[in-house]
């Protein structure tokens, strides 16, 4: 008694005995073997449509049936939900792993120190400079910049002639040094593109320059 005799015969489970007198006739007639030949596969449907229609129009068949039936649908539904609570409950502890597993990493992260100076301080979650704080996650790319002009080039020949005028005198070597020491010296800043600004971190010697710039790549890839 596994199938279904409603859904056989079309029928809802509430319905009528004149209901279920309409619909054998119908289907019977449709799929009845002398009308295609006898072939096997509407033999078949036309025994189902008979066996349906046999234990529906008996009372006492049907009330029978409709007991397993309804008893088959709830064993059903009750493993559904078992199926779907327990799934449920599955997902439910898997988001909160990850979760768990995302914020573990995130404080790692924060606790790792990638670079730190008198100037500068870098570590997994933010960039410490000029009493500024810039979140590291927000940082789009990172360039260096030979700086236009510099303190040391425009009082660079000023030391100069200083030195020329005072060159018999000790201090008169130095301010010349100075002075030619000032034309040469290259400084570069550090710009990052942040939150869709360009802002210049920090100007220093380029060694300096790029040494930050490495370890705050560093604290990007991460």
């Amino acid at each position: 008694m596994n199938e279904n005799y409603y859904q056989i015969l079309g029928l809802e489970p509430n319905c009528s005995k004149e209901e279920i007198k309409k619909a054998y006739k119908n289907y019977a007639s449709k799929f009845h073997p002398d009308k295609h030949n006898g072939d096997p596969f509407f033999e078949e449907q036309f025994k189902k449509i008979k066996e349906a229609y046999d234990f529906l129009i008996n009372n006492f068949e049907r009330n029978k049936f409709n007991s397993n039936f309804n008893q088959r649908k709830y064993n059903y539904n009750q493993s559904r939900n078992s199926y779907s609570k327990s799934h449920n409950n599955n997902h439910k502890a898997q988001k909160e792993e990850l979760e768990k597993i995302k914020k573990e990493k995130i404080k790692k992260k924060r606790k790792t120190l990638y670079y730190v100076d008198d100037k500068i301080t870098i570590n997994g979650g933010n960039l410490f400079v000029n009493n500024f704080s810039y979140k590291i996650a927000d940082i789009d790319y990172i360039l260096i910049k030979k700086a236009t002009s510099t303190n040391s080039k425009t009082y660079a020949p000023i030391l100069i002639l200083l030195g020329i005028f005072t060159l018999t005198f000790i201090i008169g070597i130095f301010f010349l040094s100075a002075g030619i020491a000032g034309l040469f010296h290259k400084e570069y800043i550090l710009i990052i593109y942040y939150k869709e600004n360009h802002i210049p971190i920090i100007k220093g010697k380029k060694k300096y320059i790029e040494k930050i710039e490495m370890s705050l790549n560093s604290a990007l890839k991460a």
